[in-house]
């Protein structure tokens, strides 16, 4: 293949490979999710920074305090303790919709258990949850009360922020009071990707006009003291999510790509009956943004993702809360798509050219080493910038070029070798014509005999290839090589005096030995034609060739010659070629003799089974006598041989 196609076909494809990275990128995103979870899982992550903790109604709890949910004042005791124990923030992953099924005199006051609860929750330091829904339409109206958020809006090349936010219809909640009461609450909605796992939870959402953080947003932002936040548009439908002391960036939907420390159960937790039983040590949670929620079998909340297929949602919210603390952040900047771009039309150019100068070999080694410092850059990237740059389309467009320019040379190298077997079979046509015209010259009826064989040998050749015994050696490629060298059977005759060759009479036991030596005189020649060639011969026509010209006399029961060879002994292209040569001799004149007819050609075919001929070629030649007889008769035609005769009846 010329450089020149390669560069040209290269080009092509990486072009087209930009293009769709340019103008399709989602045609990617199932396997960009993929390479992100295999990089997150080999990247460094750092950690759990001891700030974020999370108490668990679990089943030991459950078993100890009892049946789910607790009375109000049972959960008013738990938040009061996890604050005595140093919590800066008690973020509460519990919804509380409806009155407390107990609703009974507190053990210690008179006031309802719902109000002691709102009483505690009051004394500061809590953030309720509630959920968002996103059903077509909401309700008109809704008594819960929500804490939004008032972020200074600035404006990108691309709109507002705001309007690329998830925007609710409805919300279920916590009862007013619980809400009014502890001053700060946020959402606990996930946003899993289109393969259900969760990666990214939305920081941002909008209801009825106004923003609303993340549950684990508004536990960090409380803790932190927090005060002013700033949502600005990025291009490429990003956004950067500003605080007092860090800048968080997001994707579209204001998404916030969770940096998860490990699976299910890498963030300590501490059972709730240990907190309400006093068990806890003291300080054991001190200045922690503590998440209480449930781990009980029934009562979880369980997600699949990329790290852990059932892991408990208040960990979930724990991970992104600790993330945004140690402003520890993956995230795909606003260049992603410049820089898949580029890299992709870069690094398939590359290729291209790698190959179109240093060859297939070296060409592809060195385009497989641009894919790894590639991949080995997205990693470097994610490990330690915290960045994700998809490698999708630039490793596709240097395999396509490395596979595409790797089929052409085959289709070419296959090309050239089907051109070279045609001139080689043209060269051996050349040759075994050649051969038979110096026959045909030196002894017309020899040449022309020695064509018909050709296609009887073909004929009878393709019906034993079917024959189990035959199978083997009969290939359909060792049919057209037979077919083929056929007519060389009798090429030892040129070696024959003309006295002894072109005798009209009998011949004389003298010159009957000395026809007999024609195999031998043909197999020398042959064989020192092979060895003249050296190495550059074909060992398998070579081969074939010296089996007809030598053995094409040799008798089933060992009384032919030149050897005397018996049954299987003989070579299967020998076998053939001695029915057919008979069978030609049979059913044409001579000078010295006439013709017979077809039918008295088979009869002799048939007594000569099993003493002349194989059993098997002779059974194949009788399925095929009308086939014979209407080839012989087309043969004939080219006239008749010396000689008077009785023409051929079939």
């Amino acid at each position: 293949m010329r450089r020149r196609r390669i560069l040209a076909y290269g080009f092509v494809v990486t072009v087209a490979a930009t293009l769709l990275a340019a103008v399709s990128p989602s045609v990617s995103s199932f396997l960009d999710l993929r390479i992100y979870d295999a990089m997150l899982w080999a990247a460094r992550a750092d950690p759990p920074s001891g700030r974020v903790g999370i108490v668990a109604v679990d089943d030991p709890s459950v078993s100890e305090i009892g049946q789910w949910p607790w009375p109000r004042d049972v959960l008013a005791q738990l938040v009061d303790g996890i604050r005595r124990l140093g919590a800066s923030v008690v973020a509460m992953d519990i919804l509380l919709p409806e009155p407390d099924r107990f609703e009974r005199p507190s053990a210690t006051t008179s006031t309802p258990t719902d109000r002691v609860l709102a009483h505690t929750l009051a004394e500061g330091r809590v953030v309720m949850a509630y959920a968002f829904t996103f059903d077509a339409a909401g309700k008109a109206e809704s008594s819960c009360v929500l804490h939004p958020v008032t972020p200074v809006l600035v404006e990108g090349s691309e709109g507002s922020p705001a309007d690329r936010l998830f925007h609710a219809s409805d919300v279920v909640c916590s009862l007013a009071a619980f809400n009014q009461s502890a001053g700060a609450s946020g959402y606990i909605n996930a946003s899993p990707d289109r393969d259900g796992l969760l990666r990214r939870i939305p920081l941002l959402a909008e209801y009825k006009g106004q923003i609303y953080p993340s549950l684990a947003l508004a536990a960090t932002l409380k803790a932190a003291g927090d005060r002013s936040l700033v949502l600005t548009g990025l291009a490429g439908n990003r956004a950067r999510l500003g605080t007092d002391k860090r800048s968080v960036p997001l994707d579209e939907r204001g998404t916030f790509l969770i940096r998860f420390r490990g699976r299910r159960g890498t963030y300590r937790h501490i059972p709730a009956s240990d907190i309400l039983r006093g068990r806890a040590t003291p300080g054991m949670l001190e200045g922690q943004i503590v998440f209480v929620g449930a781990t009980a079998l029934g009562v979880q909340d369980v997600v699949p993702t990329t790290f852990d297929t059932k892991m408990w949602g208040i960990e979930v919210h724990a991970s992104a809360a600790d993330a945004l603390l140690q402003g520890d952040f993956v995230f795909s900047p606003a260049s992603w798509r410049a820089y898949e771009i580029v890299a992709t039309l870069g690094l398939g150019l590359a290729a291209t050219a790698v190959v179109a100068l240093a060859g297939y070999l070296y060409g592809g080694l060195l385009a497989t080493c641009l894919l790894a410092v590639l991949w080995w850059a997205t990693f470097v990237a994610v490990d330690s910038r915290h960045v994700f740059f998809s490698p999708v389309f630039p490793t596709a467009a240097v395999v396509t070029v490395l596979i595409g320019v790797t089929v052409a040379k085959v289709r070419h190298e296959y090309s050239r070798a089907n051109e070279e077997r045609a001139r080689r079979e043209q060269a051996h046509r050349f040759a075994v014509q050649s051969l038979t015209s110096l026959m045909e010259t030196r002894d017309g009826p020899t040449g022309r005999h020695a064509r018909r064989t050709q296609a009887y040998a073909r004929l009878i050749a393709a019906r034993l290839a079917e024959h189990p015994r035959f199978r083997d050696s009969l290939t359909a490629e060792r049919v057209d090589l037979l077919s083929r060298l056929a007519p060389l059977h009798d090429i030892g005759k040129v070696a024959v005096r003309d006295a002894v060759l072109l005798k009209a009479g009998p011949l004389t036991a003298e010159e009957r030995r000395e026809i007999q030596m024609h195999p031998r005189y043909g197999y020398e020649a042959i064989a020192n034609a092979e060895r003249l060639a050296g190495g550059g011969a074909d060992e398998t026509l070579m081969q074939m060739a010296k089996d007809v010209v030598y053995t094409h006399h040799e008798r089933w029961d060992g009384a032919g010659y030149p050897r005397g060879l018996r049954g299987d002994e003989i070579p299967v292209a020998g076998r053939i070629v001695a029915l057919v040569d008979v069978y030609d001799a049979l059913t044409n004149s001579r000078t010295y003799r006439a013709s017979v007819t077809h039918a008295d050609a088979i009869s002799a075919l048939k007594a000569g089974r099993g003493t002349h001929f194989d059993p098997d070629v002779v059974d194949a030649f009788l399925a095929l006598e009308a086939q014979f007889g209407a080839l012989a008769t087309e043969l004939r035609g080219e006239g008749p041989e010396e000689g008077v005769g009785r023409p051929l009846t079939p």
